[in-house]
């Protein structure tokens, strides 16, 4: 009997519909290689039923995460839930667990001007020695283009996107402990 996966990935976005449908490709994309890989998905829409404590799942999975992505929007960053989503993944990652914070870029942002300073003002981040002051501090996935410079999920593309989906997967492959050959 094959033990559970000890490799958690958490999948954090805004419930809009263009987000929506990114998480859940995603989702899909990263489930079918889980196995291969050696790890468990969570995205909220799917693990989650109407009469769960959402809430208590959802903290229970940041609690076990070992890898946090986020599919990053203005609506994402605007949103009080992926904001502590994001908070809580953070805070692990500087408090030493072994979390890898990693982002998509879903719309035309600038990530570099994205400031974690009013976070740490309030005390939503605790770290004693801040590792990450700026989202583009943390490492993205992606897209990138051909010349290696990150662009936005072509969410309304089908073909383009179905091609972005195997990079980010790529990508993600390599945040991956070494498995036994």
């Amino acid at each position: 009997m094959r033990a559970e996966p000890t490799q958690l990935v958490f999948i954090s976005y805004k419930h809009v519909e263009h987000s929506t449908r990114v998480a859940r490709r995603l989702r899909n994309a990263l489930e079918v290689v889980s196995d291969a890989l050696d790890f468990r998905v969570f995205l909220d829409d799917e693990n989650l039923r109407a009469s769960d404590n959402w809430q208590g799942e959802v903290n229970a999975a940041l609690d076990g995460m070992t890898h946090f992505i986020a599919l990053l929007t203005d609506d994402f960053w605007l949103s009080p839930e992926c904001r502590r989503e994001l908070n809580a993944a953070i805070n692990r990652y500087e408090d030493g667990m072994k979390t890898r914070l990693l982002f998509v870029l879903v719309d035309d942002m600038r990530p570099d001007l994205l400031s974690l300073n009013p976070d740490r003002r309030a005390g939503r981040l605790v770290s004693d020695d801040p590792k990450v002051q700026r989202i583009g501090d943390i490492h993205f996935l992606g897209p990138y283009n051909s010349a290696k410079q990150l662009v936005r999920l072509q969410w309304e593309n089908e073909a383009v996107l179905r091609d972005q989906i195997k990079q980010l997967i790529d990508h993600f492959e390599r945040t991956l402990p070494a498995r036994g050959r």
